[in-house]
């Protein structure tokens, strides 16, 4: 069980570096996105660009499963397979502390450039939007 909880905290940091590695060519397409000289152009651009991150980086993954289902799987399997209480007690506190870590803002600090990244294109989506009929 010591084994599937440093697999699942592994998955979780190999995750924010392929964030961190994919938005650095998130920002640099969302760029490119403005260059179109038609705003439907630029519509699809943007669509495209998404399209294209989101397989990339899941492309990555072996295991697509959410970590929040993951995280509730294990907590079941630590319920159901282990039976003495301090070693169960044990295990949730190392998988709450996990899951905490995964779900704090720690984690987007992990993923900086991503968070970065993927801020930029909203505001970019957004100002594009707004401004589609000028």
């Amino acid at each position: 069980m010591k084994n599937e909880l440093r697999l699942l905290e592994e998955d979780i940091s190999a995750w924010h570096k392929i964030l961190n590695e994919e938005g650095i060519w998130l920002f640099l397409a969302t760029l490119g996105c403005w260059s179109p000289p038609e705003n439907w152009l630029r519509f699809i651009a943007f669509i495209i660009v998404v399209f294209f991150f989101v397989w990339r980086a899941n492309s990555y993954r072996n295991d697509m499963r959410s970590f929040p289902i993951r995280f509730d799987e294990l907590k079941l399997k630590i319920t159901n397979e282990i039976e003495s209480e301090t070693e169960r007690n044990a295990l949730f506190y190392e998988l709450h502390s996990l899951r905490k870590r995964n779900e704090s803002l720690k984690s987007i600090k992990d993923a900086g450039p991503y968070a970065i990244s993927i801020g930029y294109w909203i505001m970019s989506f957004l100002y594009f939007l707004k401004h589609i009929n000028q």
